[in-house]
């Protein structure tokens, strides 16, 4: 084969597999694994409603997922979501502060998420003490490593390339005339 053909294959392979590279960082689906924050709205729920505030969560749907909630100064840090259920899912929340039955009976705070099926809660919100809602959740925005890789990858590619165009002349990629 020729040089200038064996170049040409070169740099076609390099940008085919640039190209395959880019095209499976963009195309992988957000990863169940992902953070997500808690977004509260008190639907559904009647009279003095409170919302919660929940923490980021990591989804891990093969094993469940626990979460924690505040509200009214306590914390329910044992809420669990079972296994199965996604970010994307409807869900509905209830808050309630209770006394508790271990001396000397503090408040504590039972929380609860169930998969709603996209159908509201009803409750009568009692202003510190009790309340409902539905609850969706918002992926955190984090630069994916793989992401950066790649820009960096490809950087490095283009600037070898820039490199080796200038110091190949171009008369050496020329044929000889010489004869052996």
């Amino acid at each position: 084969m020729s040089t200038k053909l064996l170049q040409l294959l070169r740099v076609c392979c390099l940008w085919i597999v640039l190209w395959l590279v880019l095209s499976l960082a963009i195309g992988t689906p957000l990863a169940y694994g992902d953070s997500f924050t808690p977004i509260f709205t008190t639907v559904g729920c009647m009279g003095a409603c409170g919302v919660p505030i929940g923490a980021v969560t990591m989804f891990t749907p093969e094993t469940g997922t626990f979460t924690s909630l505040t509200f009214a100064g306590l914390t329910d840090s044992s809420v669990f979501m079972n296994a199965g259920e996604k970010p994307t899912d409807q869900y509905n929340w209830d808050v309630e502060v209770v006394v508790s039955t271990i001396p000397p009976f503090p408040l504590e705070l039972d929380a609860h998420i169930d998969e709603s099926g996209g159908v509201p809660p009803m409750c009568v919100g009692v202003k510190g003490t009790s309340s409902c809602g539905t609850l969706t959740w918002a992926p955190v925005p984090t630069p994916e490593p793989s992401s950066l890789i790649l820009a960096g990858t490809t950087l490095l590619g283009m600037g070898l390339l820039y490199w080796r165009r200038k110091k190949v002349s171009p008369t050496r990629l020329a044929p000889s005339t010489e004869k052996r």
